[in-house]
């Protein structure tokens, strides 16, 4: 049964409305990690390099904080914009925690140097996002077990495709030239997901 979002005031509520599956939650994926292996980015390799340069010096290393201001103004909320905040965040938390699943196992799946290197960075990213989230959810008492969605939520197949969009942040462009269109395939082996995953 859903839970309601003026339902959720502990921890418990807050997991029952991460392991909600609907049209519009979150999801886990898994990936065809041999066509994610076979990518070739040798057409764009200076864009390539600058983008992964990025990753490393990690400009936004430090701008995720949570500060006594943060928690005074979300406390501050009238209680139905809270719930309406709580939800957000529980959403927030459970879709960047999915990346960051997805991203280490690409990682861990393939040899590729180059997209190990950047599946790397984005689980580092996406796990940077989901414990900020998550924390702040702590800080009001409904927090969630990130390590229970990766044991229980479903897996869904993700087709592979690879898209370098528009960088609004550093107002520039990251391999816009490169789109990889890999072939779907129809369902996944349960020897291309990972044991602790449940595949559907």
């Amino acid at each position: 049964m859903s839970t309601l979002m003026d339902d959720i005031k502990t921890t418990k509520d807050a997991l029952d409305k991460a392991r909600d599956e609907s049209i519009i939650s979150p999801r886990f994926y898994s990936t065809d990690y041999e066509a994610m292996d076979r990518i070739d980015i040798t057409p764009v390799r200076a864009e390539w390099d600058a983008m992964m340069q990025e990753f490393r010096d990690d400009p936004n290393g430090e701008h995720f904080q949570r500060d006594e201001a943060f928690r005074a103004r979300v406390a501050d909320l009238e209680p139905e914009l809270r719930a309406e905040f709580y939800d957000f965040l529980i959403s927030s938390a459970t879709s960047e925690f999915s990346g960051c699943v997805l991203y280490n196992e690409i990682r861990r799946r393939v040899n590729n140097p180059d997209i190990k290197e950047l599946m790397g960075y984005m689980a580092r990213d996406e796990s940077r996002h989901a414990g900020f989230i998550n924390q702040s959810l702590k800080d009001f008492g409904v927090n969630i077990d990130l390590g229970d969605l990766k044991r229980t939520k479903k897996i869904y197949l993700l087709q592979t495709k690879i898209y370098f969009l528009r960088n609004l942040s550093f107002g520039k462009d990251r391999l816009c030239p490169l789109h990889h269109y890999l072939s779907p395939i129809a369902k996944a082996s349960r020897a291309s997901v990972s044991s602790d995953l449940q595949l559907v």
